[in-house]
């Protein structure tokens, strides 16, 4: 009997744990198709509107949105998370211990099948360098990363960073806070971490 005990426990903490990665999975993909949602628009296309429209109008965002709606805008998003330096977020010392290991980790690769479709298209793949940002691409939106997503230990609050390349003289870092309103992940700050 002891026996049958003993295995029926190891066997609920397996599926709690299981229940719980795919909880957090959840979590992560809702966080991350939140914060791409966010930023991938027109921001880095070399389309600009007529003289006559002044940045940041209604006309200018009308003419963004034109951009959008045409679907034929693209973007690429690396196809893994990269790691978020957790040292910025959390000053403990099991943060620093867990920190030596941060550049031996593997990076977890993204799942695309879980990463909602948008009215700007994701490529498959990044195209060649020189063309990148050329005639030839010129629907290219631009070039995204996102990080990690990190969380307290409620599962409550959650950081995440997003690096957008849209040319040589064109891009930013994005970092957020995130916060669970009644089931639901809300931006409640974010920060501009370079921009150029």
């Amino acid at each position: 009997m002891k026996h049958l005990i003993k295995y029926l426990t190891i066997i609920s903490l397996f599926l709690s744990f299981i229940q719980c990665k795919k909880n957090t999975e959840k979590d992560e993909y809702e966080i991350a198709n939140l914060i791409l949602k966010r930023n991938i628009t027109a921001f880095g296309i070399k389309i600009f509107p007529p003289k006559k429209i002044v940045f940041g109008s209604i006309e200018h965002k009308k003419f963004n949105d034109s951009l959008v709606n045409n679907l034929k805008l693209t973007y690429y998003l690396y196809p893994n998370f990269y790691k978020l330096d957790t040292l910025k977020y959390y000053k403990s010392k099991k943060a620093l211990d867990d920190s030596e290991n941060f550049l031996n980790e593997k990076l977890d690769e993204i799942d695309f099948s879980k990463i909602k479709n948008l009215k700007i298209k994701r490529i498959n793949s990044i195209p060649y360098k020189d063309e990148i940002f050329g005639k030839k691409y010129d629907n290219l939106t631009g070039l995204y990363t996102i990080s990690d997503i990190i969380f307290n230990e409620k599962m409550t609050i959650a950081y995440c960073e997003i690096n957008i390349s849209c040319g040589g003289k064109c891009g930013k870092g994005i970092k957020y806070e995130l916060k669970k309103i009644n089931g639901i992940w809300k931006i409640i700050k974010e920060e501009l971490l370079w921009i150029s």
